[in-house]
């Protein structure tokens, strides 16, 4: 990625600000030692816990396994009590509503899971790498850092989900541990085609299904004869016939050592259904979408469709409500793109929609760190889409890509530095194989910078 930066100069506004009382940074544990501490933590985590890191604390596809004897972000008993308390920006991690009292007991239950040392991990990560996108055919299924598949999880982070144990048993038999939001389902329709696939979501009368060449289909039920949930992976089994145990061992170790989002190259997106810079140019040939935030690059912002007129305006009612669960303004054009509508909310929030339904396909939540100053609200007018990917830019001066179909991240780049009170509100422009931002407040004189970001 290429990022650069060009000074704008505003008008100069001087402002006295008094900074805000620092929170204590908590060091000790009041609770250190008592083992009934553990015991108290061990219920608060089941009720607030288990949802990403797991009923056994091993971990899932949002949250770290908390048995592995590696804690990505300290194992020191405050740095512990700081994760759980102000989260982990630009993570699925949020900060947690709960008195310092209750935090304590779960820090104490999270220590006593990591008293074991780790087994070490084997294997050639090098061979490991060479295997996942090669001869083993993992990509196919799996992305990481923005190469791959979308029928399994992203694996970008997943050495900080998974203990390899449960990673060797995952590779060689996937269905023990079904991820959450992968499940299989099968449905005939009533003109008798089959679609399986990846239930990407569901309610009372339609679902969204992702089939193994990951073409997205907003279906009704009332348009479906049979509808069955098939309780086994669309992932291969990997016998020691098909993926011995050295090569295993590889594909593990280079798994375990996946931590995050990958800086290396990204592949160029291409298909159907894309937004590829020339649907861009010629949008107003497409009417039934809304493919950047004013239409077109001719901003008008004005729809060329023809049935709403001045005969059947009055008739207009509600079709669907979305309700975000998500305080705050929404300022947000939504982006409408071959039948999936993109809002984006306060805080920072991304939802994909089945515009015939607003049933949600996938939700993309950004923790923000705990002090943003963000000149003119916690809000934001939505993504730019360009190829297979969407671009938020986010209240602490980042842009974020996220795969339009699952909503992973694919990359995350500081384009300026919050602290100096930039902050991003706009949707970003996308221009051929370019992102372009703009930092908030200008209108108020705030001295802002343009970026110009390479996809």
């Amino acid at each position: 990625m290429i990022l650069g930066i060009i000074s704008i100069a505003g008008p100069v506004m001087h402002l006295s600000l008094q900074a805000a009382p620092q929170q204590p940074q908590a060091t000790q544990n009041p609770r250190a030692g008592d083992p009934q501490a553990i015991t108290d933590g061990a219920a608060m985590f089941r009720t607030f816990c288990v949802n990403c890191h797991g009923v056994d604390a091993r971990g899932g596809t949002r949250g770290p396994d908390l048995t592995s004897g590696r804690l990505v972000h300290g194992d020191t008993d405050a740095a512990i009590f700081n994760t759980i308390l102000r989260g982990v920006p630009g993570t699925d991690m949020p900060a947690a509503v709960l008195e310092e009292e209750e935090i304590w007991p779960i820090v104490s239950y999270v220590r006593s899971l990591g008293a074991a040392a780790a087994p070490p991990v084997t294997g050639d990560r090098a061979a490991g790498e060479r295997l996942f996108f090669g001869g083993a055919g993992c990509m196919r299924c799996h992305m990481i850092g923005g190469r791959g598949g979308r029928l399994g999880p992203d694996l970008s982070r997943i050495g900080a989900a998974r203990a390899p144990a449960v990673l060797t048993e995952s590779i060689r038999m996937p269905s023990a541990h079904l991820a959450v939001g992968y499940d299989t389902v099968r449905v005939v329709t009533r003109s008798g085609s089959t679609i399986t696939g990846v239930l990407r979501n569901e309610d009372t009368f339609s679902l969204q299904v992702m089939d193994a060449k990951e073409a997205l289909h907003l279906l009704l039920k009332e348009d479906l004869a049979e509808i069955t949930y098939p309780k086994n992976s669309l992932m291969p089994d990997y016998p020691e016939a098909r993926l011995d145990g050295a090569k295993l061992r590889d594909v593990v170790a280079y798994l375990v050592g996946l931590r995050g989002v990958t800086d290396g190259a990204v592949a160029a997106a291409t298909g159907v259904g894309e937004v590829l810079p020339a649907r861009l140019l010629a949008a107003s040939r497409e009417p039934e979408n809304w493919l950047t935030y004013s239409g077109g690059y001719a901003g008008h912002r004005f729809s060329a469709l023809k049935q709403i007129d001045t005969r059947n305006v009055r008739d207009l009612a509600v079709r669907w409500v979305f309700q975000s669960g998500v305080s705050g303004n929404f300022e947000t054009t939504p982006l409408v793109v071959d039948g999936v509508m993109y809002v984006t909310g306060p805080e920072n929030h991304v939802w994909a929609l089945d515009a015939r339904t607003g049933r949600s396909i996938w939700h993309y939540r950004r923790a923000l760190p705990e002090k943003v100053r963000a000149c003119c609200g916690h809000v934001n007018r939505d993504v730019a889409a360009l190829g297979d990917r969407l671009f938020l830019a986010t209240l602490d001066a980042h842009v974020v890509a996220l795969d339009a179909k699952t909503g992973s991240v694919v990359w995350d780049v500081e384009a300026a530095d919050y602290k100096a009170g930039n902050s991003f509100t706009l949707a970003p422009l996308a221009v051929k194989d370019k992102v372009i931002v703009g930092v908030a407040g200008g209108e108020i004189g705030v001295r802002g910078t343009i970026a110009n970001i390479h996809r």
